[in-house]
């Protein structure tokens, strides 16, 4: 028995030649969109570099600490280091443990005004101790970023005086 020839460029055919695959048009664009899509996540990821480094060299220089902290008065990430603490050092600990007792009650009325609405930013001078055990004075700017969905967090800016 005779089988017609499917070919695209059988005579013999009674068939009708068939449209162009509309599944290899689809999978064309979706591969072009896909490139697009990369080539703007790879302008990201290197606007991301350049702007990570850019706070790496601003800040390399500053005698401030950066701290992120909890209403609950927890470390969640040291930004920046001031009296050479490492980021391991203090996460997941009460701030408290960093300072003075002597002026800890002081410090927390300070942060509780603060949490209390009273102001956006409050400033508190207090002993804090470094990695090797000494009391160094310092000023500790907190400001209340916890609504900021990019922080949600208190922010402790901190410096020796």
């Amino acid at each position: 028995m005779f089988e017609p020839h499917v070919g695209n460029n059988c005579e013999g055919c009674l068939l009708p030649q068939p449209p162009e695959d509309a599944i290899v048009r689809h999978l064309l664009d979706r591969i072009s969109t896909q490139e697009v899509e990369i080539l703007n996540l790879r302008r990201l990821d290197e606007s991301i570099q350049r702007n990570t480094h850019l706070f790496e060299v601003l800040l390399r220089k500053s005698q401030e600490g950066i701290l992120l902290v909890t209403p609950k008065m927890m470390v969640l990430r040291l930004v920046h280091a001031a009296f050479g603490h490492s980021d391991a050092d203090v996460a997941g600990q009460s701030v408290l443990l960093f300072i003075h007792p002597d002026d800890r009650d002081r410090f927390q009325q300070v942060f509780s005004r603060l949490l209390d609405g009273q102001s956006r930013t409050a400033t508190c001078q207090s002993r804090v101790r470094n990695p090797r055990e000494i009391w160094a004075p310092a000023e500790i700017e907190m400001t209340d970023l916890l609504d900021d969905p990019q922080v949600q967090a208190i922010v402790f800016n901190y410096r020796a005086i």
